[in-house]
């Protein structure tokens, strides 16, 4: 028998109806209050793992949120370096930090 488990006396075959009913009626309402303290377990759970699907909902979405933070300082940098270098005509540093800032945004998507 298994954790929980239990032996059910039945009254003689012999003995009074009176005492057989009541016999088989402890059974069963132990039997019934032992499914019910598992489905209990069950529900609570269930419901414990809900909370633990919403955190994990809630923690994706905020690093979802870093990330699109993420991109948009990589590109407020890049917007930034492309302005300083065009006023000053250095093209070739420009491009250089261009697609150096590509690349390292490219590798962190």
């Amino acid at each position: 028998m298994g954790a929980g488990s239990q032996i059910v006396l039945h009254e003689r075959d012999n003995g009074t109806q009176n005492r057989k009913d009541e016999t088989r009626n402890l059974g069963l309402q132990s039997i019934v209050h032992r499914e019910d303290e598992e489905v209990g377990q069950i529900i609570s759970d269930a419901n414990q793992q809900q909370v633990v699907a919403k955190n994990v909902i809630n923690t994706a979405n905020k690093l979802a949120t870093i990330s699109r933070n993420l991109q948009w300082i990589a590109d407020s940098i890049t917007q930034v370096l492309q302005t300083i270098y065009m006023r000053r005509n250095k093209w070739v540093g420009m491009n250089t930090i261009v697609s150096q800032a590509s690349q390292i945004v490219e590798e962190n998507k």
